[in-house]
Formats: structure tokens, sequence, C-alpha cells
């Protein structure tokens, strides 16, 4: 099995998983006994779930800050709802499930300058 599956399991059984340093930590909102199975297939792929969460902690939070300097100088009233909008947002999608940290920082980059400069245009035509 590896990292992602690993994972799927866990939530699968309603168990939480989250990293604590080098360590991993499952639990069971219900305070439900957790599956001894579950608990040795996450401990023999345990450094291969460590090197993922740490991946999807990083990839969250750089989508995280690039959505939040878009928000923050998202002009009121201006409509991201367009067609070459949504091509960056499936980009974005395709980038973080590849797993590929580059690229994810490559594709936040445009899609940023993609609405930097539509907030710019709509402010010029605004303020005519």
């Amino acid at each position: 099995m590896n990292a992602a599956e690993v994972i799927e399991a866990v939530l699968r059984h309603r168990v939480l998983i989250r990293r604590d340093g080098d360590d991993l930590v499952l639990e069971s909102p219900l305070g439900d006994r957790l599956p001894d199975t579950l608990v040795e297939m996450v401990r023999v792929c345990k450094q291969d779930v460590l090197s993922y969460l740490r991946w999807e902690e990083r990839a969250d939070m750089l989508v995280l800050d690039s959505t939040r300097r878009i928000g923050a100088a998202w002009p009121e009233g201006c409509s991201l709802d367009i067609a070459a909008w949504w091509q960056h947002e499936r980009a974005l999608q395709a980038a973080y499930h590849a797993g590929d940290l580059d690229r994810l920082e490559e594709v936040l980059r445009r899609r940023e300058a993609f609405a930097l400069e539509l907030f710019d245009r709509y402010r010029k035509e605004v303020h005519r």
C-alpha cells in the first residue's frame, strides 16, 4: 500500500490521522477502539505517510497563501467566473494531485498573475 491508500483506509474507518513531528496520531472522534489491522497498516507505512502528510501540509500552505493574496487584491464587483479562470483552477487541481511542489508553485504563480492582471484591468475599466 502507498501512503494515499493508507490515509484513505484510515478515513474510511472514520479515524483522523495527523502528523505530530515525526509521529503519527490516530484519533477516533467517537472514541471507538482502533482496529489492530488499521494501526498495523499505519505502522508499516509510517515513513511514507509522514512524507505524504508533510508534502500535503506544504502544498496546502502554498495554495492558502496564494488564495489569500488573490483575495486581498480582489476588487469589489469583479468576477472570476470566466473560462480562463476555471482553466487555472483545473491546472491547480491537477498539479496538486500530481504531488509535484515545483509544478504546483508554477501553476499557483500563473494563476495569481492571471487574477492580479484581471483585477488591474477591471479597476482601469471601472475608473473610466
